[in-house]
């Protein structure tokens, strides 16, 4: 695991900060933030190279240590691909664990949780990585805990017709409405962006939406000037990146970059400010 970004929060204490994680596949990001006024005071982004594990995650923590302390509040919103949507009328605790299963296969090494989407009337099963989870837990005992996908859709829950798209630099989140109802939500790793375009065109083709008629929304580590981006624009006409209030960071290095590499996890922490 390496880091792509690593802003520190400037200023001599902590104790006006809320810190966000975000934990998936893709690897581990933080951002540091304050809530009234909504600042966004640091961000650092860990990539995976060949996966990680319980020590690579420690490791990071010593790294971060001087930030890590003290903070106002703590949340991790945990992104891993292996989560269920079950409608709130459908959800029956003793055949969550066996949807998880059926679709992802049976693992002992995991967590599982759950989130209600409260926009959505939708509840949101997931597992976490146990080795994962216990280091976190133990590091950050009195943490709120999310899937990230289910924050995004209760910021997501007022859009009528979008494919929503989260680039990491090797995993794609997608997030599709249809006449405003969530048609789907699902990662793919991916290694050319060739493959980007595919997933996404494949995901048109599967719920019968048209590319050139819907509106691609982007977020994450991907420029206009990117092969990524010039690719889509051969199949989608109205594609945006994702926007970001205007002076939400605070730091001049975070205001040399594009808003939305890390207009991502600024929504998840906007949403539990």
């Amino acid at each position: 695991m390496k880091a792509a970004f690593n802003i520190p929060s400037e200023g001599t204490g902590n104790s006006s900060l809320s810190l966000l994680i975000e934990a998936g596949d893709h690897g581990i990001s933080f951002i540091w933030f304050t809530k009234a006024p909504f600042l966004v005071k640091g961000v650092a982004v860990y990539n995976i190279v060949d996966g990680y594990t319980a020590m690579d995650i420690r490791n990071i923590f010593n790294s971060q240590e001087i930030y890590l302390t003290g903070l106002s509040s703590v949340t991790i919103c945990y992104d891993f691909k292996e989560s269920i949507l079950i409608p709130e009328k459908y959800n029956h605790a003793a055949i969550n664990e066996e949807a998880l299963s059926l679709i992802y296969g049976e693992d002992d090494n995991v967590i599982l949780n759950k989130d209600l989407v409260t926009s959505a009337s939708i509840y949101n099963h997931y597992r976490i990585p146990k080795q994962i989870e216990v280091v976190f837990a133990q590091r950050f005992p009195k943490a709120d805990i999310f899937h990230a996908t289910s924050l995004q859709l209760e910021q997501l829950s007022q859009e009528k017709n979008l494919l929503y798209c989260v680039i990491y630099h090797n995993v794609l989140k997608a997030i599709l409405y249809k006449d405003g109802k969530l048609q789907i939500v699902q990662q793919f790793g991916y290694i050319s962006p060739e493959d980007v375009a595919y997933y996404l065109l494949n995901v048109c083709e599967q719920f019968g939406v048209k590319p050139t008629e819907t509106k691609l929304r982007l977020s994450g580590m991907v420029d206009e000037h990117s092969k990524l981006y010039m690719g889509l624009c051969n199949y989608f006409l109205d594609i945006s990146f994702e926007n970001v209030a205007d002076n939400i960071y605070a730091q001049e290095e975070l205001k040399k970059l594009p808003a939305h590499f890390f207009s991502h996890l600024t929504a998840l922490a906007l949403c539990v400010s």
